[in-house]
Order: structure tokens, then C-alpha cells, then sequence
């Protein structure tokens, strides 16, 4: 089946020009973000029909944290190229690149507004992207399973970890969500000097 040519970004395209800025950062560029959400979105569609395909549900999980980090990544490098002499950039970005996943995205509006807003909380779109990194760190990283080795009587070891075989569709497709959701309503605004309080965003007092 042909898909269809209709990437993600298409309909945001107006707000991409909008970037206050030139719209390449070095590799973190504007047209790879396009890629990054257009690929994601023809992997929902093959991922949403009824046909069973249970390996698009780990293709799919880890394209979406892939694309969040790409993502803060980006828009970190955006901030400091905006707001730093070209001296000190690089070394400012590295800073902010090099933190860990989880403080990246939790730190991303405090930094990229200068202290105006942050994440509100228990907020649910956070939730979700917060456990999509969780899980991607288990599933990349996952010393876990050596906890549970179990030793046959021959001597030989059996490995029990089913991280993978029970990574849920439905929860697969939650992760895409948040991630669009956290593009309409942080990513594009924070470019566009249009920030302010929504259901994902509360002022710092």
C-alpha cells in the first residue's frame, strides 16, 4: 500500500517560518525535524491499522523518543544561538545538550524563556513523555535482567526480561500524542515569542 505524502510538519509549516531565526543550526536544522515528525506519523498509520505488526510497537516508541530528544536538542541550540555571541555558544550549548534526557525536558521551558514559565505540575503530556524516556532508557540501557538470572541445574543461566514482547499499542500511540501536543503548545510558541500559559505551561511567579 502506497502511503500517503502528507509528513507531519505539513500543516505547521507556516509556524516553521515563523522561526525567528535561520531556520539551519548546524545539523539541528529545521528540515530534520520535519523528517523526524513525518516518519513518525507514517509509522501511526501503519502502526494503527488492524492488522497485527507487533514490531512497528518498539519502532515506534523509540522514534518517538528519539524525536523528543532531537527535538530539545534543537531547540536548545536555537535558544543559545539566539541569545549568545558566537564565542561562547558552542561550549553554552554543550552544557545544556549534555544533561541528562529527563532534566533536559524538564528544564527546556525555565531556560528557553529566561525563568518566565514552567511545566505545570503533574501535568499529563509531561507524564507521558517523562515515561517514554523511562522506558527507552530500560529498554537501551537495561542492566535489569541481570537481577533476574536464574540458574538450570546443568548449570546454564535463562535471562527473564519481557521489556519488548509487552510494550503496549495503545500507550505507543499516547507517546505520539504528547509529542505533538508538546510541539503546539511549548515548541513552536517558545520560537515565536508567543509563549504564555496554557494547559501545559504556568508562569514562574
Amino acid at each position: 500500500m502506497d502511503r500517503p505524502k502528507i509528513p507531519f510538519l505539513n500543516f505547521r509549516r507556516e509556524n516553521m517560518t515563523k522561526f525567528n531565526i535561520n531556520i539551519n543550526t548546524g545539523m539541528h536544522s529545521i528540515e530534520e525535524l520535519d523528517y523526524y515528525y513525518s516518519l513518525l506519523e507514517s509509522m501511526k498509520l501503519d502502526l494503527e491499522e488492524e492488522e497485527k505488526k507487533d514490531y512497528l510497537k518498539l519502532s515506534y516508541l523509540l522514534i518517538c523518543a528519539a524525536t523528543l530528544e532531537y527535538t530539545l536538542n534543537s531547540i536548545y541550540i536555537m535558544h543559545v544561538n539566539l541569545k549568545y555571541d558566537a564565542e561562547s555558544n558552542k561550549e553554552i550549548a554543550e552544557c545544556f545538550v549534555g544533561q541528562n534526557f529527563k532534566t533536559k525536558l524538564q528544564i527546556a521551558p525555565v531556560i528557553i524563556s529566561d525563568n518566565k514559565f514552567k511545566f505545570r505540575k503533574d501535568n499529563n503530556i509531561i507524564k507521558s513523555l517523562n515515561e517514554l524516556i523511562l522506558k527507552r532508557n530500560k529498554i537501551l540501557h537495561n542492566k535489569s535482567y541481570f537481577t533476574q538470572l536464574n540458574m538450570n541445574n546443568d548449570g546454564t543461566f535463562e535471562i527473564k526480561s519481557d521489556l519488548v514482547s509487552k510494550i503496549d499499542k495503545k500507550k505507543c500511540l499516547e507517546f505520539g500524542n504528547a509529542l505533538k501536543i508538546y510541539l503546539d503548545d511549548f515548541i513552536f510558541p517558545s520560537r515565536n515569542n508567543s509563549l504564555k500559559e496554557n494547559d501545559l505551561l504556568v508562569k514562574i511567579l
